[in-house]
């Protein structure tokens, strides 16, 4: 039986009570909405896992567990492309300026040139894959895999450029900084340790978590980190990273999503959603409560 795949697209700034907009097929989308993904024409063989657009934020891309990723045309919702060829289902995306990580369970991580649709490489592993990420200038792949441990890999040759042991078991987290110079990671236990990916070294430790720490982000400047746990409902902590501080905590939201200007802060958890000021930290717009938000991604513009 196919599951239905229901995707909404909505802008930060329409706060403003309006007539309902609807969709291609005349059926009235909520407030704030200004896209529907998800007839049965349109729509995956099975459930969608994740999400993300394009740099150019033509195209929604879709990883589902039908073991296809999908190219979706933002302004008409209409499939326009995909990619098949993983022998189990896609459980994590990644974009660079070129390429597209696919992370799948079975035969490792695919590398795709997403706009020509050619398969560059893939990077066999032996373990499930949870999260994948590359730098920004194309250079390393990082990935959270089942062994527990957090690896990143050269994008070119799939070796370990570094490898951080984690605790079995437990979640961790990786993002780069989008000037290419650290990495930061939890590999399980309550710390964020920043490394600089040119002295390979670790150049600083955040602690202020209370369990494991589940989603890293960077801010566009690199002077902040956004960092969410979900056990002891940690929830969102913002961080000036040069005096290792928390900012602000976010109670109740343990998955931050930044806008590529950092004006905009997502905020969700397996109900709940809402939009901030990344600035002022105000709630901009809270989003009706959902039996599940399983991914959320801003459009680059």
């Amino acid at each position: 039986m196919k599951s239905l795949f229901t995707l909404m697209l909505c802008t930060a700034s329409m706060l403003a009570a309006e007539k309902p907009k609807r969709d291609q097929n005349e059926v009235a989308l909520p407030s704030g909405a200004v896209a529907r993904f998800g007839y049965a024409h349109l729509t995956h063989s099975d459930r969608v896992n994740c999400a993300r657009f394009t740099p150019d934020g033509r195209f929604l891309v879709t990883g589902s567990h039908d073991r296809t990723i999908r190219f979706w045309n933002v302004k008409t919702g209409k499939e326009v492309k995909r990619f098949t060829g993983t022998s189990n289902y896609v459980s994590a995306l990644a974009f660079d300026a070129n390429q597209l990580l696919a992370a799948e369970r079975g035969d490792g991580i695919f590398i795709w040139n997403w706009k020509d649709s050619g398969l560059i490489r893939q990077i066999p592993r032996k373990h499930f894959t949870d999260f994948v990420t590359i730098s920004p200038d194309g250079r390393y792949v990082a990935s959270l895999e089942r062994d527990w441990n957090v690896h990143v890999r050269d994008a070119v040759s799939g070796k370990d450029a570094y490898f951080f042991k984690g605790q079995n078991g437990s979640s961790r987290a990786v993002a780069f900084s989008p000037d290419n110079r650290f990495l930061a990671y939890s590999k399980g236990d309550k710390i964020i340790r920043l490394v600089d990916l040119q002295t390979s070294k670790e150049v600083k430790t955040l602690h202020g978590h209370k369990g494991a720490i589940t989603t890293l982000v960077f801010s566009p400047h690199a002077k902040h980190l956004f960092s969410g746990g979900k056990v002891f409902n940690q929830g969102t902590h913002v961080w000036d990273i040069k005096n290792a501080k928390v900012l602000k905590i976010f109670k109740d939201y343990e998955r931050p999503r930044l806008s590529d200007d950092g004006k905009i802060l997502a905020l969700s958890n397996s109900s709940k959603m809402k939009l901030v000021d990344a600035k002022t930290f105000k709630t901009i717009r809270q989003f009706p409560d959902r039996t599940r938000y399983t991914d959320a991604d801003f459009s680059p513009d």
